[in-house]
This record gives structure tokens, C-alpha cells and sequence, in this order.
């Protein structure tokens, strides 16, 4: 009975110490998976992470693999009468327990490696992208400042024939970089372009570059306005009127630039159309439009 008891117990030891020299193998297997994949290059060794995966793929790898794990306890070694042979076994599905658990840490640190690098990259070219679109924002509204710019210097030295000419010259060699009508960033300058010729007194070449812009975006109150203007600063006083009540009526994205065209014509503030309009029509106007005339 006494006998019985104690081999019991010492079963219990050597199915425990088993159980400990299984996982302490498929650790160490995981450990050196880790290191294996290591280059030395990003910080220390994915220990847990080798460990980790080495458990969730030894069972599934030994499955196929043939590994007996009655051959790695350390009870049958200790029972066994062939000693010898035993002992052989027992070695050989260790390391090869071992080998398995090293392969699949090394596999699974490999794909998170790959996984991290692949999103980084991902993430990095957004990044990018977005600095690049910013970038090009920010030098699209420095140019379109530098034209304005140029241009108010233009109407200060309108008396200055050679500088006039020469300064419009230099806003039409900034404009020429913005030339992709498709650019929804690119449009303003269409309408820049359309005022150095309108300075220049080539109505009909204004004219016809923001035919090309109303034909891309028919909405676009600033050109039909603009056109509006050149129009009738070409003799053409009744096509002029239509497009300027036209770019005041029209529904559009930008209500505050409308609400500008509207003072603009209603006060007669407007050089270019100062006399489109008699006082009947913009007192009609005033009324629609909520528009105090003075």
C-alpha cells in the first residue's frame, strides 16, 4: 500500500517535471527564434513575441511532424528498460521539439516585422502625400499672392507704359506654371490670367479664357461675373448684363463671395460696370438681394 502511495506520488513528480521540460524547450525554442531573426538593427530581440507564437505553433507543426511526445517524458526514460534507445529518442524529439519551436518564433517574428514595415511604409506615404499636397497649397496661394500683388502695382503705374507692360509680363511667367484647368487649385489663375489681359485691353482673349473655365465648372459666379465685366467693357452692354445677374442669382458653394458681387454692383462700386446698371434696375436689385444701396 505504503509502496503504491510513494509511486503515485513520484508519478505525479515526473508527469510535472514533464510538463515543465516540454515548455521549458518550447521557450527556449522561442527565444532562439528570436535572436536567430535578429539583425542587431531595431532594438532588442522580440523575446515574448517569439515565445508566444513557438506556443500557439508547436502543436499545430507537431501534429504533422510526427513528434511523439511520449518520447520527451522524462517518466518513460525513467521506466523504460531499453535505456539506451530511449535515451537516443529522447534526445532526438527534444531537439526536434526545440527545433520546431525555434522555427516558429522565427516565422512569426519575421511577419510582424513585415506586418510593422508594411504599415509604417503605408503610413509614411501618407505622411508624404500630405506634405506634398500642403506644400503644393502653400505655394499655389504664395504665387496667387504675388500676382495680385503685381497687378495692384500694375494699376499704380498705369501711366508708365513700359513698367506696366513689363510687370504684367511677370504675372503672366507665374501663371504659366498653373496651367492644368482640371486642378481645381490651378483655377484661380485662370481668372488672374483673364484680368492681365483685360489690363492689357485684349477683352476678347479674356473673354476666351474663362469661356474654358465656365465650360469646366459652370458654376463658378467669380468667372461668369469677371466675363460679365470684359464684356461690356468690350461694347457689348446687354450680354454684359445678363452674366452679371446671372453670377448674383446663381445657388453656389460660396455665399460670401457672392454676397461681395452683390455690394459690388448694387453700391456701384465696380469700375468696370459702374454704368451697366440704371438707378431703377439697382434699386430692384437692392430689394431682392437685401442690399442698402449707400
Amino acid at each position: 500500500m505504503y509502496l503504491a502511495f510513494f509511486y503515485f506520488r513520484v508519478s505525479i513528480v515526473f508527469i510535472l517535471l514533464d510538463v515543465l521540460y516540454v515548455l521549458g524547450i518550447i521557450i527556449i525554442g522561442g527565444v532562439f527564434g528570436s535572436i536567430a531573426k535578429h539583425d542587431g538593427s531595431d532594438g532588442t530581440p522580440k523575446y515574448m513575441f517569439g515565445v508566444a507564437t513557438a506556443f500557439i505553433a508547436v502543436p499545430f507543426t507537431a501534429s504533422f511532424v510526427k513528434l511523439d511526445y511520449n518520447l520527451i517524458s522524462i517518466l518513460s526514460y525513467y521506466e523504460g528498460e531499453n535505456s539506451k534507445e530511449l535515451f537516443g529518442q529522447f534526445i532526438e524529439h527534444s531537439l526536434m521539439l526545440l527545433s520546431i519551436s525555434g522555427i516558429s518564433s522565427y516565422i512569426g517574428v519575421s511577419a510582424l516585422d513585415n506586418i510593422a514595415n508594411t504599415v509604417l511604409k503605408s503610413d509614411l506615404d501618407k505622411v508624404k502625400q500630405g506634405i506634398e499636397k500642403e506644400n503644393k497649397k502653400l505655394n499655389i496661394d504664395v504665387d496667387r499672392l504675388k500676382v495680385i500683388s503685381i497687378l495692384r502695382s500694375c494699376d499704380e503705374c498705369v501711366n508708365n507704359t513700359v513698367l506696366y507692360n513689363k510687370e504684367l509680363d511677370k504675372a503672366l511667367d507665374v501663371i504659366s506654371k498653373y496651367k492644368d484647368i482640371d486642378d481645381p487649385y490651378c483655377t484661380s489663375f485662370f481668372i488672374l490670367e483673364a484680368a492681365v489681359y483685360k489690363r492689357r485691353k485684349d477683352y476678347d482673349c479674356a473673354i476666351s479664357i474663362l469661356d474654358k473655365l465656365i465650360k469646366k465648372y459652370p458654376d463658378m459666379i467669380v468667372a461668369i461675373y469677371n466675363k460679365g465685366c470684359y464684356l461690356y467693357l468690350n461694347n457689348k452692354k446687354e450680354e454684359a448684363k445678363k452674366l452679371i445677374l446671372k453670377s448674383l442669382e446663381l445657388e453656389c458653394n460660396n455665399n460670401d463671395v457672392q454676397e461681395k458681387l452683390r455690394i459690388k454692383v448694387i453700391t456701384s462700386s465696380e469700375e468696370d460696370i459702374k454704368d451697366l446698371f440704371d438707378t431703377d434696375e439697382l434699386e430692384a436689385l437692392s430689394i431682392k438681394y437685401g442690399v442698402n444701396r449707400i
